[in-house]
């Protein structure tokens, strides 16, 4: 996430500057708010995979006592 925070950084600092329009840093705003979301959710789906997994063993240790 810190490389998008940067690029975002920079983005803001041009478009104070004159380099870029607001309308491009919105857009690269919205870009980075798709790659954000994108990345959390599969986080989390790795999260919900990772405990489904670590029940399934829970449950199969017990059956095997």
């Amino acid at each position: 996430m810190v490389p998008v925070f940067e690029r975002l950084e920079r983005a803001f600092e041009d478009v104070l500057a004159g380099r870029i329009t607001a309308r491009q840093a919105t857009a690269a705003a919205a870009v980075a708010r798709a790659m954000i979301a994108t990345a959390t959710a599969g986080e989390l789906e790795q999260r919900v995979r990772d405990i489904e997994a670590a029940r399934a063993g829970d449950k199969d240790a017990k059956g095997a006592s």
